[in-house]
């Protein structure tokens, strides 16, 4: 029950949902009804007229039928700045929000996502919405070596990697390759990465692309999570920085940009620009 409440807080205060609070309760409980009348997939709707398979439990889908855009302020930047023809490399992309956001605005897109059972959620979700030439999705993990990784496979968006001795009720092998070499040369204007605590290991794979000034923007997740690997997320910050990179809050609203001062944001994703980076 006191889950239930969360989720309510949750919704109800929602940047998203703001002045219809009302209707995004409703749609938790049309939800909760409807998720356990039809166990199956679900099309829900997206932004730009685009649609998201979800069914019970799918953690990222059902937060898209809560609140639309769930992580606010950086989906809304991406969905305001991303240009057609962009290219776009989601690290960790789940179900797909984010690859189907890119994609609506025009961007060519690389979708990453290790789990094969998210991963054919993911393939379904570009089909549904006929994105399959402007989106390469790609089932691996993201390491800075070259090898086979063991994850855990039945907490959703949870899904990460394991560390020695860690226990989990399934988990199964995925190989590792590095971002530098699989982009071979491609510049991505944008980066999305949110691999619960992996992100020093990915950004390690991609010296070359941070260092490329084509890359524009990074949002990751830097909260905690790293030091489960026995990562500092201080220097793995650090490091971006000296990269060429200032960080940033987001006002949808007024589609500007707030600076951070060089800190990073330690309970949601973190926005990194390029300094010389315009609106």
């Amino acid at each position: 029950m006191s889950n239930f409440f969360q989720l309510l807080f949750y919704v109800w205060k929602h940047p998203s949902n703001r002045g219809a609070g009302l209707s995004a309760l409703l749609r938790i409980i049309r939800w909760q009804i409807s998720s356990r009348l039809m166990p199956g997939l679900i099309s829900i709707p997206f932004l730009n007229g685009t649609h998201l398979f979800a069914k019970r439990g799918m953690t990222s889908a059902s937060s898209v039928w809560y609140c639309g855009l769930y992580d606010y302020e950086e989906m809304s930047f991406l969905s305001h700045y991303l240009k057609p023809g962009n290219l776009f490399v989601d690290i960790g992309a789940n179900i797909g929000a984010y690859s189907i956001l890119a994609a609506s605005v025009g961007a060519k897109v690389i979708a990453i996502e290790p789990i094969p059972s998210t991963f054919k959620n993911l393939e379904r979700n570009i089909l549904l919405n006929n994105f399959k030439d402007s989106v390469e999705v790609m089932n691996i993990a993201i390491s800075n070596k070259k090898k086979n990784l063991r994850l855990s496979s039945n907490v959703d968006a949870l899904n990460h990697v394991l560390v020695d001795g860690e226990s989990t009720q399934q988990s199964i092998e995925v190989r590792s390759d590095k971002l530098d070499d699989i982009l071979n040369g491609q510049v991505p204007q944008f980066l999305k990465i949110d691999v619960e605590g992996f992100e020093t290991n990915v950004v390690e794979s991609a010296e070359k692309t941070f260092a490329n000034k084509g890359l524009l923007g990074v949002i990751i997740e830097l909260i905690g999570a790293g030091k489960n690997y026995g990562f500092n997320e201080d220097i793995l910050h650090q490091k971006i920085l000296s990269f060429g990179f200032e960080t940033y809050s987001y006002c949808p609203q007024k589609r500007e940009l707030l600076s951070l001062k060089g800190k990073r944001n330690k309970k949601k994703n973190t926005l990194y620009l390029r300094n010389d980076f315009k609106l």
